[in-house]
């Protein structure tokens, strides 16, 4: 065996020169493509995860209801409810130069003051465009893309806003400049985000309302004066706990006949990954038949620089060369060719990571990046 070892030792050294062309296509062969291969089929596997990986950083509620008024520590001292957030909606409006309202975006657009952290600390909403609103200032806002759209507003924009009562907004000349509004504040737009549950949306499906987001700071403010009725609370319920026993118990914590609407994270969820799942799947049918075009492609070569001896083991086996030694002829260096392509597979699969999770751009594409740098730069 010792024997065998120099003798090719001393034939790849012999024939280095002359082979490494062909040792150069094996070993960029094998890393080109082997780590293209890789890298879909690792961006496939983080695509498919990338909803559940994202919603997870936002602490997301496991229910959402949407109810009348119901004081927070009511909710939050029910069995199996661990932590609680809401926001109110709120009657506002821009002003226009008169004092009346702009009639631009009405009925399509949702003014939800946060009570408590509401989309700040739980349910985080994710920036596209600007920064969050500091939750301590009662001069910020953020709004979704829909409402800037409908709204007409732009990322550092201030808008005059006015804040009506329930009773205000049912008098006939609500709307008007003679209706003055119970408080007034200038809101600097400060940035546009999506909701943590809207981040991967099918088309159809797509909420054509908006929704502009205040901050605990401006609604401890008007709260108390200027609320529509109803509330969105944000409900985390224990590991051991039960969707359907809270839902229970929280519809008899309202009066008879009273309506509540609730969407349950987990039925959001797989929704979310069966949007993704086409993505996930090309992605891993490319990887596999790049794979497979790899172990083809580079057999062929590998089996030519092998045959590319021949004549010269020929030779080997007159001199009384045995047939390992034969066999190990011109071996070493395509071993060593197959381990370098194999490394360089390894660093191209980790440089092309940064490319995924992907999704295509017709649905939303909000997964690549974290809530501070853009979702939606895909």
């Amino acid at each position: 065996m010792r024997q065998v070892l120099q003798v090719s030792w001393y034939r790849f050294a012999s024939t280095f020169r002359r082979r490494l062309p062909g040792y150069l296509s094996v070993v960029l062969l094998i890393g080109l493509m082997g780590g293209l291969a890789m890298g879909s089929v690792g961006a496939a596997r983080r695509t498919q995860s990338s909803f559940a990986t994202f919603l997870a950083s936002t602490d997301p509620s496991t229910m959402s209801v949407i109810t009348g008024p119901v004081p927070v520590p009511v909710i939050a001292h029910l069995p199996q409810v661990k932590q609680v957030k809401s926001a109110e909606v709120l009657i506002a409006a821009p002003l226009g130069a008169n004092g009346a309202p702009l009639q631009k975006g009405a009925g399509q657009v949702y003014v939800l003051g946060s009570v408590n952290g509401m989309f700040f600390d739980q349910d985080r909403v994710s920036v596209l465009q600007g920064r969050m609103a500091d939750p301590r200032s009662s001069d910020q806002a953020v709004v979704t893309e829909e409402a800037a759209q409908l709204l007409g507003l732009r990322v550092g924009e201030t808008v005059h806003v006015g804040f009506y009562t329930a009773s205000q907004s049912s008098s006939p000349r609500f709307g008007t400049a003679a209706v003055r509004p119970e408080v007034q504040t200038d809101l600097e737009i400060v940035g546009t985000v999506v909701l943590n549950t809207g981040v991967v949306q099918d088309d159809a499906s797509r909420s054509i309302s908006g929704l502009v987001i205040l901050t605990p700071a401006l609604t401890s403010r008007v709260a108390g004066c200027c609320s529509e009725g109803l509330d969105q609370f944000g409900v985390q319920i224990d590991p051991t706990g039960n969707v359907s026993t809270v839902e229970t118990e929280i519809e008899r914590l309202l009066p008879s006949g009273s309506g509540f609407y609730v969407t349950v994270n987990s039925v959001t969820e797989p929704e979310a990954e069966q949007a993704i799942e086409p993505e996930s799947i090309a992605l891993g049918v490319f990887g596999v038949i790049a794979a497979l075009a790899t172990l083809f492609i580079a057999g062929q070569v590998i089996g030519r620089q092998l045959r590319f001896g021949g004549v010269e083991r020929t030779r080997l086996r007159a001199l009384g060369a045995g047939p390992a030694m034969t066999l190990s002829d011109g071996l070493l260096g395509v071993l060593a060719a197959v381990v370098m392509g194999s490394l360089l597979a390894v660093c191209v699969a980790f440089a092309l990571s940064p490319l995924g999770p992907l999704a295509r751009s017709g649905r939303c594409t909000r997964l690549r990046g974290s809530a501070s740098t853009g979702p939606c730069s895909a």
